[in-house]
């Protein structure tokens, strides 16, 4: 399978399970399980100790219980900054913010809430040269884990080859 070279993925359980699902080898993602934003500068760093031409952040949900839609985007805008001022030239790229299954949103209207964080960051995104990469066409319900946030093996392929094309083009995904 082909991976986006000289690409490293930062994010919480989202980004590790592209790990545990044998999506990536653990060398291209940096993790920290059940993290908020604020919390991932230990983990951005080790990621930029690499000095990476491509930063794609994959979060779920955790930050919707913590932070506003500002706030949140404010936050993604520091760690932009932190990154650029280590590694010039770096390309930034955010993963859409991912909705819970219809069942678990239906039951926890903090996550039902997802939506509002996501449009803030679409709209951040779009005035602060970071790439916004729209996954919300990948959510299908089957997809979903029992816990309806995190996502199966089938996903993280898809995720993989979609991303890949985001950040490398096409000439980076096998026919």
């Amino acid at each position: 399978q082909a991976r986006p070279a000289g690409t490293v993925f930062i994010g919480d359980s989202l980004a590790q399970a592209l790990v545990t699902e044998g999506v990536l080898p653990e060398s291209m993602v940096f993790y920290k399980r059940g993290a908020i934003l604020r919390d991932m500068t230990d983990v951005t760093d080790r990621a930029l100790s690499f000095y990476p031409s491509h930063v794609v952040f994959v979060k779920g949900l955790n930050d919707v219980d913590y932070e506003s839609p500002v706030s949140y985007t404010e936050v993604y805008a520091s760690l932009a900054a932190r990154i650029r001022a280590a590694v010039p030239g770096v390309r930034i790229y955010i993963c859409a913010l991912l909705p819970p299954s219809n069942a678990l949103g239906a039951v926890r209207e903090d996550l039902a809430r997802s939506w509002m964080f996501d449009n803030e960051l679409r709209t951040w995104c779009a005035g602060a040269d970071v790439t916004y990469i729209d996954l919300q066409w990948l959510v299908h319900q089957h997809l979903y884990l029992e816990d309806g946030i995190h996502f199966n093996k089938a996903f993280y392929q898809l995720f993989l080859r979609y991303v890949t094309v985001a950040v490398k083009g096409w000439e980076g995904v096998p026919r």
